[in-house]
């Protein structure tokens, strides 16, 4: 996405949002991101690289801080199915229908996937607990908080 936004993709810096400057234009954001549109409409690229980088136990050292933020929130324990739709309804061509229906949409895919998908062998202890937890927490609009090991982490 970095070059497709016209970003140096080989500065790390620029990859994420500017959490002094969210609206900075020189870094990615969720906004910009989905304003780039293809001759189909906007899509998503396939997931290579994704990394549940919140979850191990020795990441945690800058606040639950996310790359992009969530309605103004960068912090991933106080993202709720609310805060997404806010999100999403601020993008071009989205109406607050349509972005709470996609939201829904794209919890209810993660539930089902989080049940129906075997996971791999290798992940950090919990993860698995954590997801169910996360997507039983939007979908009862709640925020997710944090999973019971993280109780004693800094806020």
């Amino acid at each position: 996405m970095a070059q497709a936004l016209g970003l140096d993709w080989q500065s790390t810096a620029v990859k994420s949002q500017d959490v002094n400057r969210p609206d900075n234009p020189s870094h990615a954001s969720a906004a910009r991101i989905a304003q780039v549109h293809t001759k189909q409409g906007t899509s998503l690229a396939p997931v290579y690289d994704a990394v549940p980088s919140v979850f191990p136990r020795d990441m945690i050292d800058e606040g639950f801080r996310m790359a992009f933020s969530v309605n103004g929130s960068f912090d991933h324990r106080q993202v709720t199915r609310d805060l997404i739709v806010d999100e999403v309804t601020a993008w071009p061509s989205m109406t607050p229908t349509r972005a709470a229906s996609q939201v829904d949409a794209a919890i209810a895919l993660s539930a089902e996937a989080v049940t129906a998908v075997p996971p791999p062998g290798g992940l950090s202890d919990g993860l698995v607990d954590k997801l169910h937890s996360t997507v039983e927490r939007l979908i009862a609009g709640d925020q997710i908080g944090v999973s019971p090991w993280q109780k004693g982490s800094r806020r």
